[in-house]
């Protein structure tokens, strides 16, 4: 299994330039993932695996920008980062409804 980082949840610190420069398998939250930093995780091939439970379960009003990973050609996963203290979900449709209403 490659190397996955949780990157750029709460505060940019550049994790996302880092999970590039790694070549790591994917990079989970990216909320705060800047645009010079998605176009780093395309030219490496990263997968960006967005979490868009947790932000509605921690109460956030900020989400990942979906549509900036898509348009820079950076392969998206959903994930529930099924958790009891971020996101008790299991449901994937419900997730996916999620990022089509906040992540787009």
């Amino acid at each position: 299994m490659g190397l996955r980082v949780h990157a750029d949840e709460f505060a940019n610190l550049g994790a996302a330039a880092l999970v590039a420069e790694l070549g790591a398998a994917s990079a989970d939250h990216l909320i705060v993932t800047q645009r010079e930093e998605v176009r780093a995780l395309a030219n490496a091939n990263v997968v960006a695996t967005l979490l868009p439970g947790n932000d509605v379960w921690l109460g956030e009003n900020q989400f990942a920008d979906g549509r900036a990973f898509i348009e820079e050609n950076v392969p998206v996963a959903l994930g529930s980062d099924i958790n009891p203290g971020t996101c008790w979900c299991e449901s994937m449709p419900f997730l996916l409804a999620l990022a089509c209403r906040y992540e787009s």
